[in-house]
């Protein structure tokens, strides 16, 4: 309908251009006119108020549209803001959804189903000493805090594989299984570090700024290495 109104009203004023410009045609008015056309055209009252309706009729069409528009872009613009503030507000540490682990514990006639929260990152305190390099393919799915003290548990979902990082904030004796074990002394960015290799089982300390960190489990003896070199 929006199409046939436009149609019509461009049809009248293309009419209307052509007259006006006829008349001011100086070749044209050379030509007198014929006596049965010698007085122009002149439209009935009736005629000149339908064009005025369908111009209104016209106007009102483009109108709706322009406001169809403007109504479509608004309700974008809204959703736009609410899904970005949505990516913001997720990003909140206050907002961040807490993991459950589900468990199950048979009896003798019963079975216990429990859930307990994880935690899975580790607190504004501590965050300084985790390591930056994460091996390919690991997560962190569990993180234990106490007082001085913090432990990442991390595993490989595809390879069952899993390793701990340990930190103590003081320093204290540590006992490492040395015996039938493939050692070493190495240094790591100016700190002292201790490699012990026994049964595919890694474990490595090492002393940094007075604190203690501690890396176990069945991984490449580098790839310890790179674990504590990237701790800053």
């Amino acid at each position: 309908m929006s199409k046939d109104l436009k149609q019509k009203k461009s049809d009248y004023l293309l009419e209307l251009a052509l007259e006006e410009q006829l008349e001011q045609d100086e070749d044209m008015k050379k030509y007198p006119l014929p006596e049965d056309v010698e007085h122009p055209h002149v439209f009935s009252e009736e005629h000149e108020k339908r064009m005025q309706e369908i111009f209104k009729m016209a106007d009102k069409v483009e109108h709706q549209s322009y406001r169809r528009k403007k109504h479509f872009q608004l309700a974008a613009g809204i959703a736009l803001f609410l899904c970005l503030t949505t990516v913001t507000v997720t990003q909140v540490e206050a907002f961040r959804l807490p993991v459950f682990r589900f468990f199950s514990e048979v009896m003798e006639k019963s079975t216990y189903y429990g859930v307990e929260e994880v935690q899975t990152e580790l607190s504004s305190r501590y965050q300084m000493y985790e390591p930056t390099y994460v091996l390919e393919g690991f997560h962190v799915t569990k993180v234990k805090e106490e007082d001085n003290y913090f432990e990442l548990h991390y595993e490989n979902d595809a390879t069952g594989q899993a390793y701990n990082l340990y930190f103590r904030e003081d320093l204290k004796g540590f006992f490492m299984d040395t015996e039938n074990a493939e050692t070493e002394e190495r240094d790591i960015n100016g700190n002292r570090a201790f490699l012990s290799v026994k049964e595919n089982v890694v474990r490595m300390l090492m002393y940094k700024d007075n604190h203690q960190f501690f890396i176990s489990g069945i991984i490449d003896k580098n790839n310890a290495v790179k674990i504590l070199e990237s701790i800053k």
